[in-house]
């Protein structure tokens, strides 16, 4: 249920479904909640960041070469920064399903390549706003890069073949020390 892993004729359920939605919002907040104690001695953050000050992200509008493509920033789960590498790190969080095998590749591709595309729309809004950033954190981040990251509950057979980090959460601290997406391999 924490992953939606309903059989068809249970979706048809509305208190079922309504039940697993709760339990997935649930492990998702706590999620959220363990990213944030591990980095919050060593990194200022910000989570769940849905607007700064009275300007909206959610609802931001995304333009591609000039056009409304009807997409929306949306919700940014992480908002972290290295001011000793000068990075804001614009991430998402996922809490999956262990997949440590190779089966699950082609599955966890079609996911990330999704995912990514609404990832880019966050970076992209990251980069175009630093001033609001700044604003946010209470210190200058306009000279400083903007990184996309995920960061999941579990090591993922995927990211090994990627060229953005796909991090689990047990390696975030010392990927965001040294931007080694595979940082992860040495624990």
């Amino acid at each position: 249920m924490p992953f939606h892993g309903l059989p068809y004729s249970w979706l048809k359920n509305k208190k079922i479904r309504k039940f697993a939605d709760s339990i997935n919002n649930d492990v998702g907040v706590k999620f959220e909640k363990e990213i944030a104690t591990r980095i919050a001695s060593k990194y200022p953050y910000r989570y769940d960041v849905k607007s700064i000050g009275d300007t909206s992200i959610e609802d931001f509008p995304i333009i591609e070469n000039g056009v409304p493509t009807g997409r929306n920033v949306g919700q940014i789960d992480f908002i972290i920064i290295n001011n000793d590498n000068g990075v804001i790190y614009i991430a998402d969080a996922k809490y999956l399903k262990s997949k440590y095998i190779t089966a699950s590749f082609f599955n966890d591709k079609s996911k990330f390549d999704e995912y990514y595309k609404k990832l880019q729309d966050k970076l992209i809004w990251a980069e175009n706003n630093k001033p609001l950033i700044s604003e946010l954190f209470g210190f200058n981040v306009n000279n400083y890069t903007v990184k996309e990251l995920f960061i999941t509950d579990a090591y993922i057979f995927y990211a090994l073949f990627v060229e953005y980090p796909i991090i689990p959460v047990i390696a975030l601290n010392d990927y965001i020390a040294t931007a080694d997406r595979f940082c992860y391999l040495e624990l």
